[in-house]
């Protein structure tokens, strides 16, 4: 992004500004945090003893910049003291430590530009402990459980810069009706693999969309009432159709 912007390129998607934020999962949640939106307690460790002040039970370590669930495994205080003083490779050097979030895991999406932020359907991602390896996900279609979820990403892109182009926020959506146990987890400055759901139930085109919606122009998107699934590689599976309310 630093690159396209020294050669004077218009980019389609966030800044250096938004990226160096999004691609630090540890700053990112205390913006997160200072400004009212719900996040897991999130810590940045890099020797023994940020481990030995992290909370007992269960934890979920990553990579400060990862993406695609690299790296990232359901561990304690334990495991990790056991890992840093036999210089074990299963964790960086320099890592992102959360409180393990109860809940399902989901994503939502969002077009961002000067004039509007248009919020996308959420959807599930398919990943389970302890390794939390990526395989897709679905497009909610419990309305509930929407509004919760782009509610909260609405929340989240109110409390981060400015940002252009294809937004993701990954978050966990908890048992509490009410939305209360509900916790975002990370930020993608980037297309995530839900595009290729999205594209499938959104009317007339997504792509142009986001060229619109960046360079400031209106755009009308029309969601159709289609149930869909997608794999890690981009595979579509068409579920049978969402009842009509």
């Amino acid at each position: 992004t630093a690159r396209a912007e020294g050669l004077g390129a218009r980019l389609l998607s966030p800044d250096t500004i938004f990226v160096a934020l999004a691609t630090d999962k540890v700053a990112t949640c205390r913006r997160l945090e200072q400004a009212g939106v719900p996040v897991p307690p999130t810590f940045r460790c890099r020797d023994l003893q940020d481990v030995h002040d992290l909370p007992s039970g269960q934890l979920v370590s990553k990579p400060i910049d990862g993406a695609g669930s690299w790296q990232v495994r359901l561990t304690d205080r334990r495991i990790l003291t056991r890992e840093l003083t036999e210089g074990g490779d299963g964790i960086a050097q320099d890592f992102c430590v959360q409180e393990y979030c109860e809940g399902r895991p989901a994503s939502v999406a969002s077009l961002c530009g000067p004039d509007r932020t248009l919020v996308l359907p959420p959807c599930w991602q398919h990943v389970n402990p302890p390794y939390f390896a990526y395989g897709g996900g679905e497009v909610i279609c419990d309305e509930a459980l929407v509004l919760r979820a782009r509610r909260l990403a609405e929340r989240t892109l109110t409390a981060l810069p400015p940002a252009r182009g294809f937004v993701g926020v990954d978050m966990v959506l908890g048992a509490s009706p009410q939305g209360t146990e509900d916790r975002v987890l990370e930020v993608n400055p980037r297309l995530t693999t839900s595009y290729v759901g999205l594209r499938e139930v959104i009317a007339p085109n997504l792509g142009v969309a986001m060229w619109q919606i960046a360079l400031g122009e209106s755009a009308d998107l029309t969601l159709l009432p289609r149930r869909v699934q997608f794999d890690s590689s981009g595979q579509i599976w068409h579920l049978h159709p969402v009842p009509t309310q």
